[in-house]
């Protein structure tokens, strides 16, 4: 899992760290970080940040991207988008 920035909430890097605990079977997760972008412009931000994202993938990965404006999913179907 990589994400933007440093998870600064306690009470959020606490769930993330929980949920990691609890992926199991063929899935390994390790959490990495890049660095927020510094630019102004909300695109310009988006285009930077989204850049070194996928600069951290390997060739062989799926990406799925998380967003908080995205539709919401249940785990039930979240797994089964996972296991597409």
């Amino acid at each position: 899992m990589v994400h933007v920035g440093r998870i600064a909430d306690a009470n959020i890097a606490g769930g993330v760290s929980r949920y990691a605990s609890m992926v199991g079977g063929e899935w390994r997760l390790r959490m990495d970080a890049v660095p927020a972008s510094k630019r102004g412009e909300p695109h310009q931000i988006r285009r930077e940040e989204g850049r070194r994202l996928v600069g951290r993938a390997s060739g062989d990965r799926a990406l799925l991207a998380l967003d908080a404006g995205g539709r919401p999913l249940d785990s039930s179907a979240f797994a089964r988008l996972l296991g597409e």
